[in-house]
């Protein structure tokens, strides 16, 4: 005969154990027009997220990073921001999607970087490790070419200080050739 604790502990055991709920199925992308970036300009960025999955995925955190050097300027819909990130809470029905609009203006151009990157991930809890993520990058342009971009006084005038030079020297033949004749020497 079953008692009680051993019968439950049979029916357990033949139901097994409860179905762990399936991972959401997303994707997530990061777009920008801008392939290269420098200082002073502003840099747009589309986030679209889709649940591609048939149950619905709640509390969908999406957190786009901001890359060192540059300034977040707006983000749409309005996003929380952190020191390095700005993120959005969203629910996903199956088969929807959602898009974010950011804007970064590039204050400074690292030194020593070839590329600004900023990396977009979608987790569902604030902690755990993120389901999907995208990164997009531009093109820095190089130390050297920084530097070869004088734009100095001197740097941008050259060819009139050189042409003024050019006048000047003509000029001065011109009146020595002048005042020996003058004076009668023979040149």
């Amino acid at each position: 005969m079953l008692t009680a604790v051993p019968a439950a502990a049979l029916i357990l055991a033949l139901a097994g154990a409860p179905a762990a709920e399936p991972a959401p199925q997303l994707s997530i992308a990061v777009d920008s027009p801008q392939g290269s970036a420098a200082q002073g300009e502003r840099l747009t960025f589309t986030v679209t997220v889709r649940n591609l999955g048939s149950a619905g995925v709640r509390g969908l955190r999406v957190s786009q990073s901001v890359p060192a050097g540059t300034h977040l300027e707006s983000a749409e819909p309005a996003g929380t921001t952190q020191d390095a990130s700005v993120d959005w809470t969203v629910t996903l029905k199956p088969a929807a999607q959602a898009v974010f609009h950011t804007s970064m203006s590039v204050v400074r151009v690292p030194g020593d970087q070839q590329r600004l990157a900023t990396v977009v991930c979608a987790r569902t809890t604030p902690a755990g490790a993120p389901l999907v993520c995208a990164s997009h990058s531009a093109q820095l342009p190089s130390a050297a070419a920084v530097a070869a971009q004088d734009d100095s006084w001197f740097a941008t005038n050259r060819w009139w200080l050189l042409g003024a030079l050019v006048v000047f020297a003509a000029l001065a033949a011109v009146a020595w050739l002048t005042v020996r004749r003058k004076r009668g020497t023979a040149v």
